[in-house]
């Protein structure tokens, strides 16, 4: 297929399109291109409709060209808490870029209570009793405080691995070194 440098600008402006529209999650836009998902143990597949892709960007079906192009991707369904996640070779989960919200509201309190106790104005057992929890749990958030900055970052982004999540974090033992914390969640 020849395309003069005009008509390959408005291609890669639909496309521009149509991609922000399958991140917005539009579903027609979804529905329209999407052929087929395939779940399996260990992989994942999605096959794109390649009629519905030439009409979104305005081409011409190429002649003998596949009726859908297929992406294939190595996955595993992983429990993390009461959640099951589909997870990646590397560790990561599949929906990256979402922060957990409890993951973040536990940084977020280890946090405060940290910058209570720096004050010395205030116990531990002086934040329990006000939390209404025991002094065991905001010790154990406390403790989020000396995360490596990576795992925080991670958490923060929503590209933390599956190992990384809210019980494991609470109740982990933790190392002081972060390069043996990242170790330790598979970082």
């Amino acid at each position: 297929m020849s395309l003069d440098s005009d008509r390959l600008r408005m291609i890669l402006k639909k496309a521009e399109q149509r991609a922000a529209s399958v991140r917005s999650k539009q579903r027609d836009t979804i529905h329209d291109l999407v052929a087929k998902v395939t779940v399996q143990p260990y992989e994942i597949s999605v096959e794109l409709s390649v009629t519905a892709l030439c009409t979104a960007l305005a081409v011409e079906h190429p002649a003998g060209a596949p009726s859908w192009i297929r992406f294939t991707s190595p996955v595993r369904l992983t429990r993390t808490g009461r959640a099951i996640r589909l997870v990646q070779r590397d560790g990561r989960p599949v929906s990256q870029g979402r922060p957990d919200p409890g993951l973040v509201e536990l940084l977020r309190k280890g946090r405060n209570w940290w910058q209570q106790l720096q004050t010395g104005t205030i116990d531990i057992a002086t934040i329990a009793r006000d939390e209404q929890v025991n002094e065991s749990w905001v010790s154990r958030l406390v403790r989020l405080n000396f995360l490596a900055p990576a795992i925080v970052e991670a958490i923060l982004v929503g590209t933390q691995p599956a190992s990384v999540n809210a019980t494991s974090l609470r109740t982990a033992n933790l190392p002081i070194d972060w390069d043996e914390q990242t170790a330790m969640f598979g970082m």
